[in-house]
């Protein structure tokens, strides 16, 4: 999941600041009590509007003309190889999901009620994308046919050393100096990734822009103000008998965890096993909304969010209307 996560928020620099506000651009409840669903758009929004990642039907067709035009080129640098390589679309290396394909509504106490943060519902994870396997992989019947020998080098052909890995830390050029040593599908990621419409900001005109957006969405979430409202978010799940969490990701991704080791575990399909763990991830939930109810989490990170933003704005104007034009010419 951590390698997901690093590609995702290499295609979408921005999520990274954006994830903080989608709480506030987000489709939710109009009967929330108290929760304000003002959908006022954010500044960065006029420039970056036009971009296909606001269109999750656009984001899962170019999606898959991109995948098919990776796998075929595989295909061609593994022949050129001397190795035979079917495309192989469904194989999950490389699939985007996250903010496009939100399918969780943390604001609808009713929501929240039925399904908590919709981990153990699946909601969760069919927003997040696990980059499982779709179907069998068509390049087994080869693999089988090659020596021992034959395997290791078509594996290294395929996808390079494995000293290759990604971190934490990576940049925008980091990530494209580690596709293009890991061997024919990452540089054929590369290369799809560098004809498709959905990376036009990752060309070398407007990577910069997005890594500077990237470095935004850190410096709001580590800023003072973001600290603050987090340790009042803290003292009221404090307050309310839930202890041990320093910000509002922290029940969701100790869920997260319980719900893996159980899915891996002999009590998998323990009816009571899964619904005490149900039951745990709703009555956090229910406290996190209440909590994020009482402090104005919601308009407090607007507030702060919006002010950045702002600034953004105001430092990277001339490089954001570029941006803004080659998406509406694209279009």
């Amino acid at each position: 999941m951590q390698t997901f996560r690093l590609v995702r928020n290499a295609a979408s620099a921005a999520a990274l600041l954006f994830g903080l506000t989608a709480c506030i651009n987000g489709a939710q409840a109009s009967d929330a009590p108290n929760v304000n669903t003002d959908a006022t758009i954010s500044p960065l929004s006029e420039f970056l509007g036009a971009s296909p990642w606001n269109n999750a039907e656009e984001v899962r067709l170019l999606t898959s003309e991109m995948t098919i035009n990776r796998e075929n080129l595989i295909a061609q640098c593994m022949r050129e190889n001397g190795f035979t390589y079917t495309p192989d679309v469904n194989s999950g290396r490389f699939a985007i999901g996250g903010a496009v394909f939100d399918e969780t509504q943390p604001n609808d106490p009713n929501w929240v009620a039925q399904y908590g943060f919709g981990i153990v519902s699946g909601h969760w994870q069919a927003s997040s994308n696990s980059n499982e396997r779709i179907g069998i992989d068509p390049n087994l019947e080869y693999l089988d046919s090659l020596t021992a020998s034959e395997r290791y080098a078509f594996n290294l052909a395929l996808n390079g050393s494995p000293q290759f890995l990604p971190h934490e830390d990576m940049t925008q050029s980091d990530l494209n100096e580690l596709w293009a040593n890991r061997g024919c599908w990452g540089r054929a990621h590369l290369q799809a990734m560098a004809e498709s419409p959905l990376f036009v900001r990752d060309n070398n005109e407007f990577a910069p822009l997005f890594e500077a957006l990237s470095e935004l969405g850190g410096m709001v979430a580590n800023s003072p103000e973001m600290y603050t409202l987090h340790r009042d978010w803290a003292h009221c799940m404090a307050n309310q008998g839930q202890q041990s969490f320093n910000n509002p990701s922290d029940p969701i991704f100790q869920i997260v965890l319980e719900h893996h080791d159980l899915v891996n575990s002999r009590d998998a399909s323990s009816y009571g096993a899964v619904q005490n763990i149900r039951n745990r991830e709703i009555e956090l939930a229910l406290t996190d909304l209440s909590c994020r109810v009482a402090i104005d989490y919601q308009n407090r990170v607007k507030t702060l969010v919006f002010a950045a933003e702002n600034q953004f704005i105001a430092d990277h104007r001339q490089t954001l209307e570029a941006y803004r034009a080659a998406q509406e010419q694209r279009s």
